[in-house]
């Protein structure tokens, strides 16, 4: 005989939920189902199984972000159950017996199925309740210090600020809440995360670089470097690294020793700087228009190497390939491993800046006059694909300059001449890549 469903609708006061047509398995039979109304118990389906509710919460998301899907079920005394859980349409579910937990995709207004296979071995009852993203995209602001710049995201999702103007960093909880507010060095322009969490600072109107514990507290330096030091980044051994643009130098500061590696000479102006997965530094030469690359000894290995016009970022990519913006021109400059130029692309934007690299690879790049050379409008960030090609153009506020994204795929740009931090919700998969410490620790290293 024709195997027979159970099929109803159950509503709750926080989820609206659907349950799908029940359909049995392995030839098991029953009476025909009938539709529950306004959350009425289910009728038994084969072999006594019922699935008396399917809720998930929320039910609808940000893109990106999580709920919980729970079902209740029973069968005859004695019967044990099974629970296999689904998804459709880009969600992803992971289920763990009566509960779920399900991850929206990376679109908005974006409707997924969650469907529940309850057996007892022989026979099964199937439900399915239906979810959905948030029709619009979710820009968020929020305050920070005076002429914000570098930005970096500890291990806890918090968001660190250098803001240049006022000699302060500020911390943001991931939801953008000021947790404090902590003084360093004249003029702060680069922050880096190391993977204890210590926060490190370069101050780039005094000529040093300040660390702090993962609360604010000052526990190191004032460290004297170069002069107007700007970028800075973290290699696998803990040591710290920074450009001075000032000087024409790249410093390595060593935590353990608290002593100062090199200067070692580069290209003119070099503002920003990144480590690739061996642990050689990659320096960009904004006046130049070129990047050097050194050996962890601070030796020059390679370069330097030529890319756009007044190049001022730096993010390398899981492939090792090298990305920097050309403030300039308005382009973004590939280079491999080697230093060889790959590519030369349009990032629809005027003057980039900050850049950093998501998990699936895609670029993001921060144009700091947006779509008027003038710096009339607010600014954008452009998203690419790691052939060059656009994925989309978002809007900030005036002057972005620095990026990071989180874990949650939430991007983070600073708003220097708002005093702000604009956060596009939810719009890529996360966290930042750093080849040199790992996505546990997606720290600053771009200025």
């Amino acid at each position: 005989m024709k195997a027979r469903v159970a099929t109803f609708l159950f509503l709750s006061s926080m989820v609206m939920l659907m349950i799908a047509g029940c359909s049995g398995k392995n030839g098991a039979t029953g009476p025909q189902g009938i539709a529950g109304q306004n959350g009425a118990q289910g009728v038994a389906g084969p072999n006594g199984i019922v699935i008396s509710s399917l809720s998930a919460t929320p039910n609808t998301l940000l893109p990106n972000r999580t709920a919980t899907a729970i079902v209740n079920a029973y069968a005859p005394a004695g019967v044990t159950l099974n629970y296999t859980w689904s998804a459709s349409n880009g969600w992803k579910v992971a289920g763990y017996g009566t509960t779920a937990t399900i991850t929206a995709p990376i679109a908005y207004n974006e409707t997924g199925y969650i469907t529940v296979t309850v057996d007892d071995g022989s026979a099964s009852i199937t439900g399915t309740t239906v979810l959905s993203t948030v029709s619009q995209l979710v820009t968020n602001t929020f305050s920070v210090g005076y002429k914000p710049e570098g930005i970096a995201i500890d291990a806890s999702g918090n968001i660190w600020v250098a803001n240049s103007g006022e000699k302060t960093v500020s911390e943001l909880s991931p939801t953008g809440t000021t947790i404090g507010t902590y003084t360093v060095g004249v003029g702060p322009q680069g922050v880096a995360i190391d993977a204890s969490g210590d926060v490190w600072v370069s101050n780039g109107g005094n000529n040093t670089v300040s660390e702090l514990s993962p609360t604010g507290t000052t526990i190191g330096g004032p460290f004297t470097v170069g002069i107007k030091p700007m970028g800075i980044a973290i290699d696998a051994s803990g040591d710290v690294w920074v450009a001075n643009s000032g000087s024409n130098t790249v410093s390595e500061l060593y935590p353990t020793s608290t002593t100062v590696g090199g200067p070692f000479t580069v290209g003119t102006s070099s503002n920003a700087i990144a480590i690739d997965a061996s642990g050689d530094i990659w320096a960009v030469n904004l006046m130049d228009n070129t990047v050097s690359e050194l050996s962890p000894t601070g030796k020059t290995v390679g370069g330097p190497f030529t890319v756009g016009t007044y190049p001022s970022g730096i993010a390398i990519a899981t492939t090792g390939n090298i990305w920097v913006t050309n403030f300039g021109n308005g382009t973004v400059s590939e280079l491999s491993p080697t230093g060889a130029t790959l590519g030369k692309y349009t990032v629809g934007g005027y003057s980039p800046q900050g850049i950093a690299i998501d998990a699936s690879g895609n670029v993001w790049v921060v144009n700091s006059y947006g779509n008027n050379l003038n710096g009339n409008n607010p600014g954008t960030v452009t998203e690419l694909r790691p052939d060059g090609t656009i994925v989309a153009n978002y809007a900030t506020g005036f002057r972005p300059y620095g990026i990071a994204i989180d874990a949650l795929g939430d991007v983070w740009v600073t708003n220097n001449q708002d005093g702000t931090v604009s956060e596009i919700v939810g719009v890529t998969q996360g966290p930042e890549y750093w080849p040199y410490t790992g996505p546990v620790f997606p720290g600053g290293g771009n200025y």
